[in-house]
């Protein structure tokens, strides 16, 4: 089983205007929501190369809960850790005349202790020696510095495999390409190596 964590997932809100104009109020000829978050990306990714995953992570929240109904209805099994927060909504405003873009991302929810030991109590009963785990994305408030080397360390230890996945993001326009070449990735890479602490 591959298990892609994600700790900071989002909901991504494009809009497209003609033309972006400041102090004006502008309509959007497009609207288009994305369910986002770097780990998310790569189960996509894998699971267009017919690979199964398991997403985990921390959702929270009316946003978390559309979150994880959009990836079920897509096909995807996921074991989001519930959190007193609300998931993340980043939004995207394209201006079609420029074909620039602004994106602004949401710090996402604060972690409370709790949540994090419920997290980590979740993957020790998740972790099997067979499987290969693939951490990707920010931390959300709250999450300490040290998040993925702990979790690293709670995968070794019950003989899994990790792997940190570091990306840089793509622009909305190219978010398809980016997920295939992600794709293209993934085919061959290798995730017995130490996660990339950072």
């Amino acid at each position: 089983m591959i298990i892609t964590v994600t700790p900071n997932p989002a909901l991504d809100r494009t809009l497209t205007v003609p033309e972006l104009v400041f102090d004006e109020m502008v309509r959007a000829s497009d609207s288009r929501l994305d369910l986002d978050g770097k780990g998310v990306n790569v189960s996509k990714a894998l699971h267009a190369l017919g690979a199964a995953t398991l997403i985990m992570g921390f959702a929270g929240g009316p946003a978390g809960e559309q979150l994880e109904r959009g990836l079920a209805a897509q096909g995807f099994a996921t074991e989001f850790t519930r959190v007193a927060g609300g998931t993340r909504t980043n939004t995207i405003i394209i201006d079609a005349a420029t074909n620039r873009y602004v994106k602004a991302n949401e710090p996402g929810p604060t972690l409370r202790p709790d949540e994090l030991a419920a997290f980590f109590a979740q993957a020790r009963e998740r972790v099997r020696p067979s499987d290969t785990w693939i951490l990707s994305g920010s931390l959300p408030p709250g999450a300490p510095a040290d998040f993925y080397a702990d979790v690293v360390r709670l995968v070794q230890a019950g003989g899994a495999r990790a792997a940190r996945h570091q990306r840089r993001s793509a622009a909305p326009r190219q978010r398809g390409r980016a997920v295939l070449g992600e794709a293209e990735c993934w085919r061959g890479a290798r995730t017995d190596r130490p996660a990339d602490r950072r």
